[in-house]
């Protein structure tokens, strides 16, 4: 009886235990069931022939098909045909290793293959295979993982789409385009480089830039410099650099720069245009200029003898008012381009007193008041005759303006401040100066201390403040004097 009861004990242990083991199994099996079923990715069994046996329900997920009707599909069904065609290729060629002798059992690939989805789409995924084998170690089929990286393969076609339709950009840009690394060796010259220079893009590339013969000496250094403030991560340009093509031809270029990463290095991208047609262009007009500006002097000259002597007592005035008023408009920054203006301008600023009676001119009494509203009119009459003349500057306008002053007082328009040209305004101080420092048929010189202090009293309110400030450390501060008639 006692060993029947043990018995018995024994056999209640061993049910409960196989119990306990089938709950194991069947959890086990329900957590399989549930990452078979829930998880992104699709587990696949074919045999050799490439007939699924097996395939997880995330098929649908993934194919848009039940695992019964992926089952039922033939490889071609789906797969697209390069995909196929691949697919097949891979399978042949390890077939062939499996005769092998040392061949890697356990080895397995990678595939990007191209599936259909049940809508009519299609789908890149990425394949995971490896071998399937009997107890003897034979191959009986393949098993693996599927991952759908449509997405991840579209990204990347439309990357490569983007970078080549960079390069044809690149390729056929107008300007030149080209990249050097940091220390200046060359590495992309697109097809216009190879027009400027003259030389075949691989007869450069690795090349350092200093060790060719493309650039002048004094360019040269210019690239140097600007190669280091590339280092230093800034862009540069436009600078204008000298050439040498291969013809040994001097080829002027503008030159922009930008400090771009490529892959893992930081890299120069330059943009560089042929202005050999624009330095042309701007020669044929800097001559033209020339000679306008040679013509319009001695047009000047002619007119500046013409008002001399027509009025012999006044016979330097002008030259010496274009004198000074240059002086001040150079202590004041202005450009050469405006003090040249000032000069012309200044040269022939009582050109409208050839339109006035001689006796008036040369009056040796004080003028009536008719006669002075007479000489009054000199700055509109020298505007008329000037107005036609064509000049890179506005000599009528100074000329109509010389006086005029900053509170409104002065003639013929009772022009405001900043509404008369600072040339103008220059001139005006500068006529002044000159006028009452100088003796007059009708009146003694003032002298030199006396325009100053005129000057000086009406800083402001008749002249140009700054205009009167330079004109009187000028004098008082650098020893300008007027030159003797």
């Amino acid at each position: 009886m006692k060993d029947q009861a043990k018995t018995k004990q024994t056999l209640l242990e061993e049910l409960a235990s196989l119990r306990q083991r089938i709950a194991v199994l069947e959890k086990s099996e329900k957590e399989s069931r549930f990452l078979a079923e829930n998880m992104a990715d699709v587990v696949y069994q074919v045999d050799l022939n490439l007939m699924t046996t097996y395939v997880s329900p995330s098929i649908t997920r993934v194919l848009g098909f039940t695992p019964a009707e992926r089952m039922a599909q033939t490889v071609d069904e789906q797969l697209t045909p390069q995909s196929l065609k691949l697919a097949c290729e891979i399978l042949a060629v390890e077939l062939e290793r499996e005769a092998e002798a040392g061949t890697d059992p356990n080895r397995s690939r990678v595939l990007e293959l191209e599936f259909y989805h049940k809508d009519g789409s299609t789908r890149y995924l990425e394949t995971y295979i490896r071998g399937i084998r009997d107890p003897q170690g034979k191959l009986a089929g393949f098993y693996g993982l599927i991952r759908d990286i449509t997405d991840r393969r579209q990204a990347e076609e439309a990357l490569q789409e983007s970078e080549a339709l960079f390069n044809r950009y690149l390729e056929n840009a107008v300007d030149g385009v080209y990249m050097n690394d940091l220390e200046g060796r060359f590495l992309y010259g697109n097809r216009t480089c190879e027009e400027i220079l003259g030389y075949r893009r691989t007869e450069l590339i690795g090349k350092n830039f200093a060790a060719v013969n493309i650039l002048t000496q004094r360019s040269l250094k210019k690239a140097v410099q600007l190669l280091q403030a590339s280092s230093e991560g800034k862009s540069t340009g436009p600078d204008e650099l000298e050439l040498i093509n291969k013809n040994g031809l001097i080829v002027p270029v503008e030159i922009n720069t930008s400090v771009v990463q490529r892959k893992d290095r930081m890299i120069v991208l330059g943009f560089v245009r042929d202005i050999s047609e624009r330095k042309h262009a701007d020669k044929k007009i800097q001559d033209t200029l020339d000679r306008l500006r040679r013509a319009l002097g001695a047009t000047i000259q002619v007119l500046k003898s013409a008002i001399e002597i027509r009025d012999p007592y006044t016979a330097g005035h002008q030259t010496r008012a274009a004198d000074l008023a240059c002086a001040i408009a150079a202590e004041m920054g202005l450009t050469k381009d405006r003090i040249e203006a000032i000069q012309l301008a200044g040269s022939i600023h009582d050109i409208g007193k050839l339109s006035i009676p001689a006796e008036i001119l040369s009056k040796p009494t004080p003028l009536t008041e008719f006669e002075f509203r007479m000489i009054k009119e000199h700055p509109r009459l020298g505007y008329e005759m000037l107005r036609d003349v064509e000049s890179p500057w506005p000599l009528a306008e100074i000329v109509y303006q010389h006086h005029e002053r900053v509170d409104g007082s002065g003639y013929p328009r009772n022009l405001h401040g900043s509404s008369i040209l600072a040339e103008a305004r220059i001139l005006a101080v500068a006529d002044t100066v000159e006028a009452m420092a100088c003796h007059r048929p009708y009146r003694p010189a003032a002298g030199i201390d006396q325009a100053l202090r005129e000057i000086e009293g009406n800083r402001g309110i008749l002249y140009d403040t700054g205009v009167a400030d330079t004109c009187l450390r000028l004098f008082r501060e650098q020893g300008f004097r007027l030159k003797e008639k």
